[in-house]
C-alpha cells in the first residue's frame, strides 16, 4: 500500500504504516509460542505407564545382562501390574455395560425425534 509522503520539507513525517504492520505481524507470531510453552505435559495413563515398564523390562531381558534378584523383582512387578490391569479392564467392562443399558433404555431411533434424544443417543 503506497503511502503519500508530505511534499513540503518542513512538514512532520509520520511513520510508515508498513512498519506498524510488520511489527504487529511479528508480535502476533510470537504470542502463540509463549502461550504454547506454558502448557504442562499431559499425564500418562495407567496403561501407558504399564507399557513403559514392560518395555524397559523387555529391553533388559533382550540385553541378557541381569541377575536372579532382578528376575524375581520383575516377576513381582509384573504380577502387581497384572492385578492393576485386571482392575482397569473390570472397570471398563462395567462402564461398557452401563452404557449399553443406557442406550437400550433410549429405545429404537424414531423418525423426527426430538433433538435432545437424538443427541443423547449419539453420546
Amino acid at each position: 500500500m503506497p503511502v503519500a509522503l508530505p511534499t513540503h520539507p518542513s512538514a512532520p513525517r509520520t511513520p510508515a504504516p508498513r512498519w506498524l504492520t510488520l511489527l504487529c505481524l511479528f508480535a502476533g507470531l510470537l504470542l502463540p509460542i509463549g502461550g504454547h510453552a506454558a502448557e504442562p505435559a499431559p499425564e500418562k495413563t495407567p496403561l501407558e505407564t504399564l507399557t513403559d515398564g514392560l518395555r524397559d523390562i523387555d529391553k533388559q531381558l533382550t540385553k541378557g545382562d541381569f541377575t536372579e534378584d532382578q528376575l524375581k523383582g520383575w516377576s513381582d512387578r509384573i504380577a502387581a501390574e497384572r492385578g492393576a490391569a485386571m482392575d482397569c479392564v473390570g472397570g471398563a467392562e462395567q462402564s461398557l455395560q452401563r452404557l449399553k443399558t443406557d442406550l437400550a433404555s433410549l429405545g429404537e431411533a424414531v423418525k423426527n425425534e426430538a433433538t435432545d434424544v437424538a443427541r443423547k443417543r449419539r453420546e
